[in-house]
């Protein structure tokens, strides 16, 4: 999959450099709703701040 490897990419980047954090948003239209995602990555690790 693609998005698993741009995060496991991400994350790489995020442990080499471990004074800046990425805060990515991202947003799913469905035919009448909206779902929002954001997650963290910081020194390697990631979390999101939407869903479990």
């Amino acid at each position: 999959m693609v998005e698993i490897d741009l995060i496991k990419n991400l994350k790489k980047i995020s442990f080499m450099i471990p004074n800046r954090l990425l805060k990515l948003q991202s947003c799913l239209f469905k035919e009448d709703s909206k779902e929002i995602s954001e997650i963290i990555i910081y020194k390697g690790f990631s979390s999101s701040k939407t869903h479990k």
